[in-house]
């Protein structure tokens, strides 16, 4: 056991219970010795046990480890990548908002949808009617994605020239059977072989006062609508976070092995700092983004894109996990079951 925790391996006789000699062909009595092939045989067969045994007395020791740090590469590279998209999301709202204004500027229609009155409903309602109009819509439909190709309609600010949403038919064909009015126009548009372009200027800032256990009821609303109405965001999402936290949970207890060296605690500490500094260095860009459009309806609360990071991942698990065993969601007093894209049924009703 002595030669195990020191990462070498036994004698293979002593894995096997057996004495080393007793693997080896040997001449006794009136045997006639082994041929030149048989010999060969033996020895290879001899040489690729030693080769396992090896192999077992290390591997058994520390594969958590050599997964770890496999996973851990790869995690290093993805939260860099994204650490990198942060900059580059800001560096777009920072142009953007230094661009000039273009001259389309249309009647507009400020369509608000909601679902009883919710703390600040008041305050929320006026970011959306006092807005300087031709200083924020002038794209067909505003995003919160980025500068590329697979944008989604946001619900918290989205726009859409009206002879689109008539020609598209989005409240009698896509709109008239969902809970998700966001999901629904992107789906329209993607249909028609249309684009979503994402226009910083058309963010709103909201203010929402809630317990944890009301956070938690609307974080998992939202992700069990995206199983539903976009399922291949939900799998991409599942798949991310339980990488994330598996790698997170596989360095922890590597930490606490009894049998890891210094070396190797060190290797993985510094491995598991850096990907949660630059989590949070993702988290400080939009803090960033946040306190620059809205200084002072967000303030110092904008801190806590990042000093909340390491948690973030965990909570996003969560949801994830339960939307892939529930279809049923409460909004509003109102019950539903999402039983499709097409198809919600209102189970019941509570209070007024």
């Amino acid at each position: 056991m002595a030669a195990v925790l020191r990462g070498v391996a036994p004698p293979c006789g002593a894995v096997a219970g057996l004495p080393p000699a007793s693997l080896l062909s040997r001449t006794r009595g009136n045997q006639r010795p082994p041929n030149g092939r048989q010999r060969y045989g033996t020895l290879a067969l001899s040489g690729a046990f030693s080769l396992a045994c090896l192999a077992v007395g290390y591997f058994e020791m520390w594969w958590p480890i050599k997964i770890f740090l496999v996973l851990g590469v790869l995690l290093l590279g993805q939260s860099a990548w994204a650490f990198v998209d942060g900059f580059r999301f800001l560096s777009l709202v920072r142009r953007r908002r230094n661009s000039p204004r273009g001259s389309y500027a249309p009647s507009a229609a400020v369509m608000i949808p909601c679902k009883g009155v919710d703390a600040a409903f008041d305050a929320n309602l006026d970011r959306f009617l006092n807005q300087d109009y031709p200083s924020y819509w002038d794209t067909s439909i505003a995003t919160m994605m980025g500068d590329h190709d697979h944008n989604f309609a946001w619900g918290g600010s989205m726009a859409i020239r009206a002879a689109d949403f008539n020609k598209l038919g989005i409240a009698e064909r896509y709109w008239a059977n969902t809970v998700s009015d966001d999901f629904a126009l992107t789906r329209a548009v993607r249909e028609a072989g249309g684009n979503i372009t994402f226009e910083p200027r058309c963010l709103v800032a909201s203010r929402e006062e809630s317990s944890l256990r009301e956070f938690l009821v609307w974080s998992t609303r939202q992700i069990i609508i995206t199983r539903v109405y976009a399922a291949h965001w939900w799998k991409l999402g599942l798949a991310t976070y339980l990488f994330y936290c598996g790698t997170l949970t596989l360095g922890l207890m590597v930490l606490a092995m009894p049998g890891a060296t210094t070396y190797r605690r060190v290797a993985v500490a510094i491995t598991l700092l850096t990907i949660l500094l630059l989590g949070a260095g993702k988290g400080y860009t939009r803090s960033l983004v946040a306190r620059e459009l809205y200084a002072t309806e967000i303030g110092s609360r904008a801190s806590c894109y990042w000093q909340l990071s390491p948690l973030v991942p965990w909570i996003m698990l969560w949801n994830f996990v339960v939307a892939g065993f529930i279809r049923r969601i409460e909004w509003r007093g109102t019950e539903y079951e999402l039983v499709s894209r097409d198809k919600v049924r209102v189970l019941g009703r509570s209070g007024g």
